[in-house]
């Protein structure tokens, strides 16, 4: 056991300044975060816009709620980034944002090309804040995803030992992503398509018939459509759009 050794000992080097332009140790007393020196998102909430629903994922119409600090500015835009996106896609704030808050509404799948340039999957948000007289300013980048909606109820055709169900839905889904059909808890592939498409054609073989109905979903790029559109309602339920009834 080394109780003593005859090496030199390091010295540090002495304290010039205590903090910035010496001002001294910051400190606060609680056990608060530390309010950032530079603008900041902390969190984002997903709102559906009618009855005001918060929701794990977006979808197109939706609004994100955007917490943070230091996030007012004379011009402050939501940049949206993609992988398959070869630039942000931009949204305004919506009026009445403060420094602590900033709202941005998605475009709705009505609205002109939505569904052919928002796609379904996983996002970055930054906010760009512009200030007169200052450099330009960004936030820190925060996560949040966009999930396909199936827009009207699957129609299943074929014979009980080869069904197969049409679905249609939004956004668009791109030939590079990836898609599979749930039907229950049983996953199925599409049949190829090329280009970006809102009606897809899936074989569902080898799966049994059915008397009653099946929930169904839809996952793009690892995002899955939403099946119960309310989780806080005192009777959960599926959405009975998204079903289908199996040909015995």
């Amino acid at each position: 056991m080394l109780i003593q050794h005859k090496r030199p000992a390091k010295s540090p080097l002495p304290v010039l300044t205590r903090g910035v332009k010496d001002r001294g140790i910051s400190v606060q007393p609680n056990l608060q975060a530390p309010t950032p020196i530079t603008p900041t998102i902390r969190l984002i909430t997903i709102q559906e816009p009618t009855q005001n629903i918060v929701r794990d994922a977006a979808e197109l119409g939706d609004t994100l709620i955007v917490d943070g600090s230091l996030l007012e500015g004379d011009k402050v835009t939501a940049l949206f980034n993609h992988k398959l996106l070869a630039k942000p896609l931009e949204r305004p704030v919506k009026t009445g944002a403060t420094a602590e808050r900033v709202e941005i509404e998605l475009p709705k799948n009505t609205d002109l090309n939505a569904s052919h340039e928002w796609p379904a999957g996983p996002y970055s948000l930054v906010l760009q804040i512009e200030r007169t007289g200052k450099s330009l300013s960004l936030t820190n980048a925060s996560f949040f995803a966009i999930a396909p909606r199936i827009s009207a109820a699957p129609a299943v055709s074929g014979t009980a030992n080869n069904p197969s169900v049409s679905l249609q839905f939004y956004p668009e889904i791109r030939e590079t992503q990836e898609v599979y059909f749930f039907v229950g808890g049983d996953p199925f592939k599409p049949r190829a398509f090329t280009g970006n498409v809102s009606i897809l054609t899936i074989p569902l073989t080898g799966i049994k018939p059915t008397e009653g109905a099946i929930p169904v979903s839809l996952r793009v790029d690892g995002v899955d459509s939403i099946l119960v559109r309310d989780k806080n309602a005192q009777l959960p339920q599926f959405d009975p759009q998204q079903t289908i009834t199996l040909p015995l």
